[in-house]
């Protein structure tokens, strides 16, 4: 009965030990598929953080190189249109000096007859034999000639003229003359429009300060005005 006793003991401890031993591995196991699983996710994880740093990093050289290629391309845009603006400075100062020769030239050549053309305006005038409106007449014709020499100065300086730099001279000018000449020079056409000019000079000073050439040119513009 001891030995009975003692080996059912014994098998029942082989028993539990077995199934210690099972649980054990059955824990084993699960640790295992615990262990594979962390490891899977490590590596599902340090693939996706891969993945999206180099996704990052062929952004940023995306990004980089469009820069670059922008950049350049500005650049050359910029180089082709300063190679344009050059050449259109270049062309404008080259139409700028020959308007500037032609206005010259054509100035010489005008004043070359408008000098004769005066210098016989004075000599009809120093014939005492003249009528009064014949002598009128001359004296139109001499005002009409000296305001066109002052325009063919004015041409001559057409560079200070660009410049901004327009010379006024102040002198004593014979305010009721130079009046009475820019009226005349408008009578015969208003006469052939059926209009009436009249002239009123009443309260004029004899003298006034003024740039008598300036002064004659503004009837043009259809005002009148002292300075």
């Amino acid at each position: 009965r001891l030995t009975a006793s003692v080996s059912a003991q014994l098998m029942s401890a082989e028993f539990d030990f077995a199934n210690q031993n099972l649980k054990i591995s059955a824990l084993k196991q699960g640790q295992l598929q615990r262990d594979v699983t962390i490891e899977r996710q490590r590596g599902e994880f340090r693939t996706r953080l891969f993945i999206g740093f180099g996704s990052a990093l062929l952004i940023i050289f995306g990004m980089l190189a469009f820069g670059y290629v922008s950049i350049r391309r500005s650049r050359d845009q910029v180089r082709a249109t300063n190679v344009e603006l050059s050449a259109s400075n270049s062309a404008l100062e080259k139409a700028l000096k020959a308007r500037t020769d032609f206005l010259a030239t054509t100035s010489h050549e005008i004043r070359t007859p408008l000098n004769g053309v005066l210098g016989m305006a004075q000599v009809l005038l120093a014939d005492r034999r003249l009528t009064k409106d014949t002598r009128e007449r001359v004296e139109l014709l001499r005002g009409a000639g000296e305001t066109m020499k002052t325009l063919v100065d004015d041409i001559l300086d057409v560079a200070k003229m660009e410049a901004g730099d327009m010379p006024v001279e102040r002198e004593a000018v014979d305010l009721a003359r130079l009046i009475a000449d820019c009226v005349g020079l408008w009578r015969e056409a208003a006469t052939n429009k059926s209009l009436a000019l009249e002239c009123t000079l009443e309260n004029v000073p004899a003298k006034v300060m003024t740039d008598g050439g300036r002064l004659r040119q503004t009837p043009s513009g259809g005002g009148f005005a002292v300075t």
